[in-house]
């Protein structure tokens, strides 16, 4: 566990910490003596790592944290320490094996398509399973109370697609989606989840102001109860995400035990 986070540390650094000496013009979203964090790699960053832009002051926060610790061990001249060295050792062991890893994904790309999806879906249905309960939704956020008001009397009147269509200020929308998944934990208002829960199925729900004062109109086509499996049409980026994971993993394995068996490894 401590060498996890030693490592951890050793990334963090290594990616966003060196950049005192970039004479490159970025913008700056923290700074640290002469160590800078751009917006270009915080963006990276959230990128790479799936993560939102709410995560985004949280990991400011952290590398504020460790440029400082950084530095401080720097200052203390723990980076030449016997036992700082070696962990760097193992730790850079660790990286180079990943990056092999990623190098090896990169040059062996497969194809495939939705029936194999589907297969895989059906074949791991159990995993699919949901931990709450969820919605199948239709929702549109506006910034303006008349035009979300205006949308409304449309979509229930021609429907929903035609709805979205005939927007004419589509700047004041600030969000849309239709037929997703949505699970309770996800729903961003409690405005909206008390609406949802007394809403029948297909129903076009009156506009809803939310505590960010925007304007949502939802429409709810299907509920799914705690436990059970979406169609697969709902999730189906998730079933792809979970059938690259899995390949990736079996095609790794044998790529490794490739490598074990021409570097003929003695284990005594």
């Amino acid at each position: 566990m401590k060498q996890n986070k030693i490592a951890f540390l050793f990334l963090f650094i290594l990616v966003l910490g060196c950049t005192k000496n970039k004479k490159i013009k970025e913008i700056v979203v923290a700074e640290v003596g002469n160590s800078k964090l751009t917006e270009t790699q915080l963006n990276n960053y959230l990128e790479d790592n799936n993560k939102s832009v709410e995560f985004k002051d949280e990991f400011i926060r952290q590398w504020i944290e460790t440029e400082i610790l950084y530095q401080v061990a720097e200052k203390k001249g723990i980076l030449k320490k016997t036992e700082f060295n070696n962990v760097m050792k193992q730790t850079k062991k660790k990286l180079a094996a990943s990056f092999a890893i990623k190098d090896y994904l990169s040059n062996n790309s497969y194809t495939y398509n939705s029936n194999q999806l589907l297969k895989f879906y059906n074949k791991n249905k159990n995993n699919f399973q949901l931990p709450t309960d969820a919605y199948i939704l239709n929702s549109i956020s506006f910034l303006n109370e008349a035009n979300a008001i205006d949308f409304r009397n449309k979509a229930i009147s021609k429907g929903w697609n035609t709805a979205v269509k005939e927007i004419v200020n589509k700047d004041d929308v600030v969000k849309s989606y239709k037929n997703k998944l949505v699970k309770i934990s996800q729903i961003p208002s409690k405005r909206i989840l008390r609406v949802l829960k007394e809403q029948f199925r297909n129903e076009i729900s009156l506009v809803i102001k939310t505590e960010l004062n925007n304007f949502v109109v939802v429409q709810q086509t299907e509920k799914i109860k705690k436990n059970s499996v979406p169609k697969f049409k709902y999730i189906k980026n998730e079933v792809e995400a979970m059938y690259k994971a899995t390949k990736n993993k079996e095609l790794v394995r044998n790529y490794i035990n490739k490598l074990i068996s021409e570097k003929q490894v003695k284990i005594y």
